[in-house]
């Protein structure tokens, strides 16, 4: 299994070298510019009634070991920013949890790759 596990880590570094893009993430006044890859995450969760709300999130997968403030590998947390520039605009996403889930996820077995779920609040 460990063979397969350092070549999906292997293949994500690969990904976020080729179609990776840069992101700034943000919590507080502290930033990091971060390379990433963008998916997107799909859930339900319920109403006040019980009926059942669909969802989505947008997610930002990068390294771990790069997400780096204040000198320290941190941990996403809700309400910390993410923001993504085309260039002209920037679009500014808050982390936020997938209902009772945390925020965030490891995407393979070696713990190398985060994906962060987060919902778009802005553009400027």
């Amino acid at each position: 299994m460990a063979r397969f596990d350092d070549q999906l880590e292997r293949g994500l570094k690969r990904l976020r070298s080729v179609a990776g893009k840069t992101v700034t993430y943000r919590r507080g006044a502290q930033s990091v510019a971060w390379n990433v890859i963008v998916g997107q995450s799909d859930y339900t969760t319920t109403d006040d009634s019980g009926m059942p709300v669909s969802n989505q999130t947008r997610d930002f997968m990068g390294a771990g070991a790069e997400l780096v403030l204040g000198g320290e590998r941190i941990d996403p947390h809700v309400g910390d920013v993410i923001e993504e520039s085309d260039g002209i605009r920037v679009r500014t996403h808050f982390v936020t949890a997938l209902g009772d889930d945390q925020p965030w996820r490891w995407c393979d077995a070696g713990r190398s790759t985060l994906r962060v779920h987060t919902k778009e609040r802005g553009i400027t």
